[in-house]
């Protein structure tokens, strides 16, 4: 049987709105993300129109006039991207949707710019006694606008993510390894469609071959029921199958400069939330925001990315070096995050739960500058972190994004939700284990 999940749960609010010269607003408070009835004093505010900063006459940020973030009930970020995967030509780009939604974070534990919501801030978590806010359930989050549509929109998974269903279903499936790294996975009953080139197909129920399970980019739909897939792992079987199309789940093998990029520069991105499960956030439609545009990484930073120190060492990133290429976007963005676990067989794309420690850095520079410099303070928990546990995996992510704030209204607590859309490039640094 297969089921085709409904259209957006509502028209957005088509008005186009343009976001102007960067001023502060609440772009990085941590992350582990439309209602028809949405209350008429929600808010949803351009970066340009916040009102924590504004900018002075000279273009820079004016600190808040009180220094103060209102009290949230919950907090958390949304990512549309088109995104890559440094290091991994093979795995081209594709649409990646993401959304944290989470209780508000404690205070960073070192904050570059305390007061305003710019700059380096960074937090180190004690899995046990002192671990990130849990991801919760929010209701579900509609996507318009981008040049891959992600028609049904997404939904919490049940566990700790949002997952973006196309189409799911149950059939007789057979796996036909092809030229390697591809499969062929011909699924009875299932509609795929040319539309669902660039997004994954998920897969369970093969207790016999577990390489033929788990989630797949899809590079060609040969036939309504059938899917070429990259799964180099893949063995020859014929199973019950459970599946599901996936949309924006990352880079899905679209070679650069495809007529399928799923972001283009000029998109204008348009996310809503029909409230749910926890019921703490609720925004109208956002205003068209401005996708950031493509880029490349400078020299520097393109050999650096893949290879982030963890031993206290200030580094930077961006595009505006020497070899690089930034294009506009609203702001620059790094999301760091760590791991201690075990990485006996995963893939080096893999980011296992951290079992002791973990680090988050968070840094953001406006503009089109297109540089960011992570400072001592912030790189200082990496080293501090590997003393107690040593972090095996980095994963980074540099962005150039456009940017809103959606604030939930009164009398519910604000609960600011930060929702950026542009491009990003992902990497990986797995880290030699210290010398005994």
């Amino acid at each position: 049987m297969t089921t085709r999940l409904p259209p957006r749960l509502r028209p957005p609010v088509h008005l186009r709105v343009r976001l102007g010269p960067l001023a502060a607003a609440v772009l990085f408070l941590p992350a582990c993300p439309s209602s028809d009835d949405a209350a008429p004093d929600a808010q949803v505010t351009p970066l340009a129109d916040a009102a924590v900063a504004s900018p002075t006459p000279d273009g820079d940020a004016a600190p808040p006039t009180d220094g103060a973030v209102p009290t949230a009930g919950a907090t958390g970020l949304i990512s549309i991207q088109d995104q890559q995967i440094h290091g991994a030509p093979a795995a081209g780009h594709g649409l990646s949707v993401r959304a944290e939604l989470t209780a508000p974070p404690r205070p960073p534990d070192f904050d570059e710019q305390p007061g305003e919501l710019t700059g380096c801030k960074a937090w180190l978590y004690d899995v046990d006694d002192d671990p990130r806010p849990a991801p919760l359930d929010q209701g579900a989050i509609s996507v318009a606008g981008t040049s891959a549509p992600v028609p049904a929109g997404c939904v919490f998974d049940g566990a700790a993510d949002y997952i973006c269903p196309v189409t799911t279903g149950r059939g007789a499936a057979t796996v036909t390894p092809m030229t390697v790294p591809t499969a062929l996975y011909a699924i009875a009953g299932a509609a795929l469609t040319d539309d669902d080139v660039g997004r994954h197909l998920r897969v369970a129920g093969d207790g016999d071959h577990p390489a033929n399970g788990g989630r797949f980019a899809i590079l060609a739909v040969p036939a309504p029921d059938s899917a070429l897939v990259v799964n180099p792992a893949a063995t020859g079987a014929a199973f019950s199958a459970e599946y599901t199309v996936l949309a924006g789940a990352g880079a899905a093998g679209i070679p650069l400069d495809s007529p399928a990029d799923p972001v283009r520069d000029g998109d204008q991105v348009i996310v809503g939330i029909a409230p749910g499960g926890a019921m703490d956030i609720d925004f109208p439609d956002t205003p068209p925001i401005d996708a950031g545009d493509s880029f490349e990484l400078d020299t520097a930073s393109d050999a650096l990315i893949g290879a982030i120190p963890v031993d206290g060492r200030t580094f930077s990133l961006g595009c505006g070096g020497e070899g690089g290429r930034c294009g506009e976007a609203f702001a620059s963005i790094i999301q760091l995050e760590t791991t201690d676990a075990d990485l006996t067989g995963a893939s080096p794309f893999a980011m296992p739960p951290a079992i002791d420690r973990t680090v988050v850095i968070q840094c953001a520079s406006p503009g089109e500058g297109g540089q960011i410099e992570v400072p001592a303070g912030a790189t200082d928990l990496l080293r501090r972190a590997g003393q107690d546990s040593p972090i095996t995996r980095v994963r980074v992510a540099f962005m150039r994004d456009g940017f809103a704030l959606a604030t939930t209204p009164p009398p519910r607590p604000p609960s600011p939700v930060r929702i950026v859309a542009g491009h990003q490039v992902v990497a990986f640094t797995t880290v030699p284990a210290p010398l005994p």
